[in-house]
């Protein structure tokens, strides 16, 4: 244990030099008092790419002020499940219910307006547009709000000026807001793309793979941003390939095996073992489904 205990003050240290801060990698699950029923999903089959099954028969609910976390090896269905919510992947079979509303088949549009986020793992390919400014890419998520558009027409000097406002608030480093978003380092990227999600206050958020590949700086500031959200009774679906973040953010932890949840666990109770050996396809006496 002491090894342990060293390993991990020397990589914390070498962490702290890296971002000229303290850094806590381990975030306190934060208890929020859970409301009503934001999303409830029932027998929800989806196909890849290839026309295979990639989702088999699944089902679940996530409380607003509550995060469901979904852990598991890439390929396993969570992308599709990810496309599926946001209303980027048709749905072959089974439900997907808003605050009580069918949204199985509603466009991404819709779903936007009813209080859906999504943060994409593909941040380059479907969270940004790297040839439009900081300016531009915010407004992707505007252009229907009736604040800064009116019958179509968009007031740029609305824009301009929630973009500054969003992208102080969110630390991006970039020398102006017509910036390039491909001149962004990743870090900056994901703040950004974080920036235009969350400043709508989503009822309900889809995370995926939310830290992949970020510098301990960025990874944290996701993670607290994550945190906050949940406080501010948004929903929350965490889908991730970090078994720490999963088992340190998640009030529900999922297993994922070739589509299916190999159950469901509450966060208090789920353990790295039991977790992993759901992961690689074996079912664990005890848990939920």
């Amino acid at each position: 244990m002491a090894c342990l205990e060293t390993g991990f003050a020397t990589e914390k240290s070498l962490a702290e030099k890296m971002v000229g801060r303290e850094v806590i990698f381990r975030i306190e699950r934060t208890r929020v008092e859970k409301g009503k029923p934001i999303l409830q999903v029932e027998n929800l089959s989806v196909l890849s790419d290839q026309g295979f099954l990639a989702l088999d028969g699944v089902s679940f609910s996530i409380r607003e002020g509550e995060i469901f976390g979904i852990a598991g090896i890439s390929g396993n269905g969570q992308h599709e499940l990810a496309e599926v919510l946001a209303g980027l992947r048709k749905a072959e079979g089974g439900q997907v219910i808003l605050a009580g509303k069918d949204i199985t088949h509603s466009s991404s549009l819709e779903r936007w307006q009813m209080g859906v986020g999504h943060i994409p793992c593909e941040r380059i390919e479907v969270g940004s547009i790297g040839d439009f400014s900081l300016v531009e890419n915010i407004m992707m998520n505007f252009y229907f709000d009736g604040n800064v558009s009116r019958r179509g027409i968009l007031d740029y000097g609305k824009i301009r000026k929630l973009t500054e406002e969003i992208v102080s608030e969110y630390g991006v480093a970039a020398p102006s807001p017509d910036t390039k978003a491909k001149n962004l380092s990743g870090g900056n990227l994901q703040r950004l793309i974080l920036a235009r999600v969350l400043s709508r206050r989503p009822r309900l958020l889809i995370a995926n793979l939310p830290t992949q590949g970020l510098d301990v700086g960025a990874t944290e500031f996701v993670r607290n941003k994550l945190m906050e959200a949940k406080k501010e009774k948004a929903g929350i679906l965490l889908i991730s390939e970090d078994l720490d973040e999963i088992l340190s953010l998640s009030d529900w932890v999922a297993p994922i095996y070739e589509g299916e949840f190999m159950g469901i666990i509450p966060g208090g109770e789920a353990r790295r073992e039991s977790v992993g050996a759901m992961m690689a396809g074996l079912r664990v006496k005890g848990s939920e489904t």
